[in-house]
């Protein structure tokens, strides 16, 4: 059960016309005062297990056709693939928030201006915001040491930026690989990529709660790569943000690592802070009132 269920068997029950979720909310500290996050869409997930093929042996006998050596080279083909970069509004919006290049979507020099940012993971979540990704995650193959095995399998982590059908990224990944290495291909999860408008009362009272806490605080769009629960009410219309509000201490980089870390945890403070600003938030919704208290 959870809410993929609850929208496919229950969504008769369901009677909202907005949603606010997890994964979004972190309150980074600059010189002007707080910028929020909010997520208003979020990467489809396509995730895939190739299955390499070769003639079984004995291990004392190499020979060219080893399924393992062909899954190995396209590991090292898909780790080090790029794909193109796609300039999407949502990640417009959060580059030009957090004053950052706008050469960053030149395909030429986008590189050059990820590397200037002193913050490396933060890098690392704005290059994947801007483009398809493919992660090779889990290997599978062999059983003993001096057999050469007839099969082994590659499972890889796909995330497909709005705009593109999940299928697109075996497309894609068939092109990167096409002439190189041959292999049979098996669906594990997918799910379409969604998108909220940022123009709509609830996306704007956030904002205003948001300012009225802290005038020198302002509120920003950005795109999960990651999967929330908020695709399934996209998928039927209705509009999600996902905005449980934190105060950042300290580098974003080291906030972000924690998420599904060893040490993933949030203070008590913070949990308060949560509480009331999504309180005023909902209280003020519904009376469509920006005041707060």
């Amino acid at each position: 059960y959870g809410a993929e269920w609850a929208v496919k068997e229950k969504f008769p029950l369901i009677k909202t016309d907005y949603v606010i979720n997890e994964g979004g909310g972190d309150g980074i500290p600059t010189d002007k005062g707080y910028v929020f996050l909010c997520q208003t869409a979020e990467k489809g997930i396509y995730w895939m297990r190739l299955k390499f093929k070769g003639r079984p042996g004995h291990g004392s006998m190499p020979h060219e056709d080893n399924c393992i050596a062909k899954m190995a080279k396209a590991i090292n083909i898909i780790s080090s693939y790029s794909s193109p970069i796609k300039v999407n509004d949502v990640v417009e919006k959060f580059v030009e928030g957090f004053g950052i290049d706008k050469k960053i979507f030149d395909q030429n020099l986008s590189n050059q201006i990820l590397k200037s940012i002193e913050d490396k993971k933060m890098a690392y979540w704005i290059n994947a915001m801007m483009r398809n990704t493919f992660s090779p995650n889990i290997v599978k193959g062999g059983k003993k040491t001096n057999v050469i095995p007839s099969e082994c399998y590659l499972e890889v982590d796909s995330r497909v930026l709005p705009g593109y059908e999940p299928e697109y990224a075996l497309e894609e990944l068939r092109k990167l690989l096409k002439d190189i290495v041959e292999f049979e291909v098996e669906i594990i999860q997918k799910s379409i990529p969604s998108q909220s408008s940022l123009d709509t009362p609830l996306y704007r009272i956030i904002e205003k709660n948001i300012q009225a806490w802290n005038s020198g605080s302002k509120l920003i769009p950005f795109m999960q790569v990651g999967g929330t629960d908020s695709r399934f009410f996209r998928e039927k219309g209705i509009p999600a943000y996902g905005f449980g509000p934190l105060l950042i201490d300290g580098p974003y980089g080291e906030h972000l690592a924690m998420v599904h870390g060893h040490n993933e945890k949030i203070s008590t403070d913070n949990l308060l802070f949560m509480i009331k600003t999504l309180w005023n938030i909902v209280t003020n919704f519904s009376t469509m009132s920006f005041v707060i208290s």
